[in-house]
């Protein structure tokens, strides 16, 4: 099963691939999630400063770990729709991208 997995930026190697949206301290988006990382990407990384990325792998993740990245994932999202929560148009959006960012866990 592929899961998601949170790695430092030294683990990273050539051919993997990334599971979630890559964000620079700004919240500016460097990499999107489907992204394979090569030697170039990955030395753009350590130019960055960027410490940590979340790539996909094909451990199985226990029930804990399941609830730990759900949980995760979910208050990722309640910070980043914080000031738009009541607009209709956004709960349908998170709650879209809140379905697509736990694909796989399961």
């Amino acid at each position: 099963m592929k899961d998601k997995q949170h790695i430092q930026r030294e683990q990273a190697e050539p051919g993997m691939t990334l599971a979630q949206d890559l964000l620079d301290l700004a919240g500016h988006p460097l990499m999107t999630t489907g992204t394979a990382l090569t030697e170039r990407r990955l030395a753009g990384l350590r130019r960055r400063g960027i410490r940590g990325l979340v790539v996909w792998g094909t451990q199985e993740l226990d029930p804990q770990q399941v609830a730990a990245q759900r949980a995760t994932v979910q208050a990722q999202l309640d910070q980043r729709f914080r000031q738009v929560e009541q607009e209709p148009t956004m709960r349908e959006l998170k709650a879209l991208l809140l379905d697509y960012r736990l694909a796989g866990l399961e």
